[in-house]
């Protein structure tokens, strides 16, 4: 009896996205990258002295950025 109580209490239940989160994670993802840009573009052109050289390595930063907003979402899901 304890023990298939225990078996039961430790199973945990991992819960499959929905299309609609799939769907909703990957629009996410194509408006990410053009608005990163833009922002980039208008720094890059507003202080080129300061942000001139965020627009060299504006993939690097993008992926700095990607992975630190996605590591943030699966921190807030408790993943």
């Amino acid at each position: 009896m304890i023990s298939s109580n225990a078996i039961t209490s430790q199973t945990s239940f991992h819960v499959k996205p929905s299309i609609f989160d799939l769907v909703a994670q990957d629009s996410m993802s194509e408006l990410i990258l053009p608005s990163f840009r833009k922002i980039i573009h208008y720094l890059s052109t507003k202080n080129p002295e300061k942000y001139g050289w965020v627009s060299k390595w504006a993939d690097e930063c993008f992926l700095g950025f990607n992975v630190i907003v996605q590591r943030f979402c699966l921190v807030q899901c408790g993943v």
